[in-house]
């Protein structure tokens, strides 16, 4: 659990600075698991460089669940 909490901090950092969603943890842990690890990717690129991986939605959705 701890670390699905360090993703929702990054994730709520993400979204306020990105998309102006000023979200609490506790309301991004209630978004499907698929939609944490999708936005979390996406947070990894923007703060890291990291590059997301080349998958699609449909694909995370299939992996992590609805």
């Amino acid at each position: 659990m701890q670390f699905d909490v360090e993703i929702a901090e990054i994730v709520k950092r993400y979204l306020k600075e990105t998309k102006d969603q000023d979200l609490s943890i506790a309301e991004i842990l209630t978004r499907p698991r698929w939609k944490r690890v999708w936005f979390w990717w996406k947070a990894l690129e923007y703060y890291e460089g990291k590059p997301m991986p080349e998958l699609t939605i449909e694909e995370v959705k299939g992996t992590y669940g609805d």
